[in-house]
């Protein structure tokens, strides 16, 4: 049998057991901790490789695994710190991703640390939305406090 027609779990046994937990095939609570803890550990060690799209992936499976987890309050005990250390990545389009998943989960935890990329311009307008979603009241503080580098002139001023 070629590789290209394999199933899924005769290539690699792990895709199953994420496909399982993310899918809630598994019915045993502790079943679906360990398997949710194993992904977490491997997502960990993914946002530290030098390969820009394993990052950039991971980003994402963690916002998608957390919308499907059995176990939100805990999952989001390890996803949560993760995705807000990877506001720090050098690439625009993974800290882009991390606001975005952030939104997503919706913890808020993510206000101040997506608050400081309000200064950064690749990544500006994405964190002002979420920011918006996650706290509405929040943003206009926000807003009201940022110093812009150009001066305000009125009409009547000129």
């Amino acid at each position: 049998m070629s590789n290209s027609i394999r199933p899924i779990g005769e290539l690699n046994p792990k895709p199953v057991n994420v496909l399982k937990v993310t899918l809630n095939v598994v019915t045993d609570p502790e079943e679906c901790c360990k398997l949710e803890e194993e992904q977490l550990a491997r997502a960990r060690k993914n946002l530290q490789s030098p390969d820009w799209l394993r990052r950039f992936v991971t980003v994402q499976w963690l916002s998608f695994s957390y919308s499907c987890s059995v176990i939100k309050p805990r999952f989001s005990e390890i996803a949560v710190p993760l995705l807000i250390e990877t506001l720090n990545d050098s690439d625009p389009n993974i800290r882009r991703e991390a606001v975005v998943s952030l939104g997503k989960i919706g913890d808020q935890r993510a206000i101040e640390p997506i608050t400081k990329l309000l200064h950064d311009p690749e990544v500006s307008n994405c964190a002002r939305t979420v920011l918006k979603n996650l706290n509405p009241s929040f943003l206009n503080k926000v807003v009201s406090c940022l110093s812009y580098p150009f001066s305000h002139r009125t009409r009547e001023q000129d």
